[in-house]
């Protein structure tokens, strides 16, 4: 089968690898298709990933094996799927932080989802994969981890109804907590650099849209807050300016989320004084959990959310290199590598 394979830092190739073989309890899904994540191309560009790993974690494709004991899946069924399971009785799951779990990041499929089969493990088949509705379009299935991630940030975050959120960056992640942020009637101010984004996300029910090159991003959050300051900022980018200005701009009490990162990026200074004396909370979210994995499918299953809405882009698997380029220049939103051609 082909497979888009990491060599080195910006680079992969097209190989052949061997077909993964399957055993009792497991599944092997004939790849439709795999959504291109920010920690995919974070991976790719700096050198994060071992030689010869193949990437991709959004996966969508067809039931084409199922192993032995393996009930409620037959060949030809369209499925969703998340890469990564917790053991759920270690010490993290039973703090309820499944994404620190060992087994939790000890799991992944075989090989990525950048590749024309993929295995899926017995743990994968009990608790990450999910049966696509007739009426639920392989595009909106991918879309199942990146919303159940956006859930999750939402969540810790500790949205309310009525709140006052600022949304830092209106990209593919950006747009999905937007969607998420709305199911707690929330109201949200988006900032981005690029006026299509921002125009989609006006679109989306979002209460504010700014553009950050020639906003104030301060003043817009504080007029809108009455003077408070936001109740929540999640920033898609973590940069220190943009975390220092999010500080700045949030009430006392109020919480700023990390909801993505950087490999090797310098240290940020923090005003530590100023967040005890505000009771900031600092909070970051890395990864779903198998709730919100749960509360996404449901939502695209069920049609609560316009996932359909966020653009996309598809290239082939020989085309993974140019997407990155594409993604990192914004070019482009959502890019969905097919595993055949798009």
């Amino acid at each position: 089968m082909r497979a888009a394979v990491y060599v080195a830092p910006n680079r992969v190739e097209l190989r052949l690898l061997p077909v993964p073989q399957i055993g009792p309890g497991e599944l092997l899904v004939r790849t439709w298709g795999t959504g291109l994540c920010g920690t995919d191309i974070n991976k790719i560009r700096h050198g994060a990933a071992a030689p010869g790993a193949v990437l991709g974690h959004e996966l969508v494709g067809w039931v084409a094996q199922v192993g032995e004991g393996v009930v409620g899946y037959r060949v030809g069924d369209r499925i969703a799927a998340t890469h990564h399971v917790p053991c759920f009785t270690c010490h993290f799951c039973l703090h309820g932080s499944y994404s620190m779990c060992p087994t939790f990041m000890a799991t992944g499929f075989d090989p990525g989802g950048f590749a024309e089969y993929v295995r899926l493990s017995a743990v994968h088949v009990r608790h990450a994969t999910f049966r696509l509705p007739d009426d639920v379009s392989f595009t909106e299935g991918i879309f199942l981890e990146p919303l159940a991630c956006s859930l999750r940030a939402v969540q810790r975050a500790g949205v309310q109804r009525g709140d006052l959120v600022w949304i830092v960056g209106a990209g593919p992640s950006g747009l999905l907590l937007v969607l998420s942020t709305g199911l707690q009637d929330a109201r949200v101010v988006v900032s981005d650099l690029l006026d299509r984004r921002l125009a989609l996300a006006r679109e989306l029910g979002v209460y504010l849209g700014a553009n950050a090159q020639r906003d104030d991003l301060p003043a817009i959050v504080q007029r809108a807050s009455g003077g408070l300051g936001a109740d929540v900022v999640i920033l898609t980018v973590a940069e220190s300016r943009v975390l220092a200005e999010a500080i700045a701009s949030v009430r006392p009490g109020g919480t700023v989320l990390l909801f993505g990162g950087t490999p090797g990026q310098p240290q940020t200074p923090l005003d530590l004084y100023g967040l005890w004396r505000h009771e900031i909370n600092l909070v970051t979210s890395y990864s779903p959990d198998p709730r919100t994995v749960e509360q996404a499918f449901y939502l695209i299953a069920h049609r609560r959310v316009p996932i359909a809405r966020i653009p996309t882009h598809e290239v082939g698997l020989d085309g993974l290199g140019r997407a990155i380029d594409m993604a990192v220049a914004a070019e482009v939103d959502k890019v969905i590598v097919r595993a055949g051609e798009p």
